[in-house]
């Protein structure tokens, strides 16, 4: 019935919103523990945090970790610096 229809839009809107924001990428590694261990530390910060594994240029497996999505620039640069100032190699990423 009609339920079940309200119910699976709901279950898609979270996915959608992960798809749109500033992303913090705090790490792109070559190690998929390396990704593992830096995607715990984040979580354990709070934060939402998004793994993903893409080809480098020489086809090895990169496995990035970002933070996000977050509303404003301003917000994805705030968490940024700190990552920096834990010693990550972070960049803000557009949506």
């Amino acid at each position: 019935g009609h339920d079940s229809i309200t119910r699976l839009s709901e279950g898609l809107r979270p996915q959608i919103g992960q798809l749109w924001g500033f992303m913090v990428q705090v790490g792109a590694y070559s190690k998929p523990e390396s990704a593992a261990s830096t995607k715990k530390r984040m979580e354990s910060g709070g934060h939402r945090v998004v793994t993903e594994t893409i080809k480098a240029a020489d086809g090895s497996d990169r496995h990035r970790v970002r933070i996000g999505p977050f509303e404003t620039r301003e917000a994805a640069e705030q968490v940024r610096d700190r990552a920096k100032a834990q010693g990550y190699d972070a960049i803000v990423v557009s949506p």
